[in-house]
C-alpha cells in the first residue's frame, strides 16, 4: 500500500518545432544540391580524332603525331578536371523576402552564388523553372576563385493564384567547350497572389437603432432580432 506517487514521463518537445520555425527556414535556408552531379561531353569530335591520332601514331611511328595526340589529351583531361571543379565547387544560396502579394506588387527574392574553388568560373547559368507568370529569376554568371556574388530578382505579380517560385537548373563548362556539367537546385518555395483590393468609397450606413436609455417611437429602418425570456 506504500506506493510512492505516480510520475508523468517528461512531455517532448517536436522534432519540427512550431510552424513559424518551419516557414522561416523554408524561406531563408537553401536545400542541398545532389552531390554528384551530370557531366557530359559537348564536342565528341575531339576524342575521335585523339582516336584516330592514337591509331595514326602507331601505324606510322610518327613523332609528330604521338605529340598531337599527347597535346590533345592532356586538353581533354584538363577540361574534364576544370569541369568537375567547377561543379563541384558553386553553392546557391535563395532567399524570398514574402510568400504571398497582391496583384500588381512587386516580387522580389535575394540569391547568393558562391565559387568556393581555386579555379575561376568562366560561365555558370542559372535556369529558373518558376510557373508564375512574367516572372523568370534565370541569369548568366561569372565567377573568380572563391567569389560570392549577391543579386536581387525582381518581377511583378500580373496575375492571382498559387505558384511555385523554382526549382532550378545549374550549368557550367570549361573554358574549351569539350564538357557542360549540371546539377537541379530542388528548393521551391510557394507563392500566393491575393486579388486586388479595392478601395471602396464613403457613404453611410442606415442605423438600425438608436443608442442611449430613452426611448424613440420612430420605426427602425430595418427588422431587428427580439429576445425574449420566460
Amino acid at each position: 500500500m506504500g506506493g510512492g506517487p505516480n510520475r508523468r514521463p517528461p512531455a517532448r518537445r517536436p522534432r519540427g518545432g512550431t510552424g513559424l520555425n518551419r516557414d522561416r527556414h523554408t524561406l531563408q535556408q537553401p536545400t542541398i544540391r545532389p552531390a554528384e552531379p551530370t557531366i557530359a561531353v559537348q564536342r565528341p569530335a575531339i576524342l575521335i580524332m585523339m582516336g584516330v591520332l592514337f591509331v595514326l601514331a602507331l601505324v606510322t611511328t610518327s613523332a609528330i603525331l604521338y605529340w598531337f595526340f599527347y597535346v590533345i589529351g592532356a586538353l581533354i583531361a584538363l577540361s574534364y578536371f576544370w569541369t568537375r571543379a567547377a561543379i563541384n565547387n558553386i553553392r546557391i544560396r535563395r532567399i524570398l523576402t514574402s510568400k504571398s502579394a497582391t496583384t500588381g506588387d512587386e516580387i522580389r527574392e535575394e540569391f547568393y552564388l558562391t565559387n568556393r574553388g581555386r579555379l575561376p568560373v568562366l560561365l555558370v547559368e542559372l535556369d529558373d523553372h518558376s510557373n508564375l507568370p512574367g516572372y523568370t529569376a534565370s541569369v548568366a554568371e561569372n565567377l573568380d576563385a572563391r567569389q560570392t556574388k549577391r543579386w536581387f530578382s525582381t518581377g511583378t505579380a500580373l496575375r492571382r493564384g498559387l505558384f511555385q517560385l523554382g526549382p532550378m537548373t545549374v550549368r557550367t563548362g570549361d573554358p574549351f567547350g569539350i564538357f557542360a556539367a549540371e546539377f537541379g537546385f530542388p528548393q521551391a518555395n510557394t507563392f500566393v497572389v491575393y486579388p486586388p483590393i479595392s478601395v471602396m468609397p464613403d457613404f453611410q450606413i442606415p442605423a438600425g437603432s438608436q443608442f442611449g436609455s430613452t426611448r424613440s417611437l420612430q420605426r427602425t429602418q430595418q427588422i431587428t432580432s427580439d429576445a425574449s425570456g420566460i
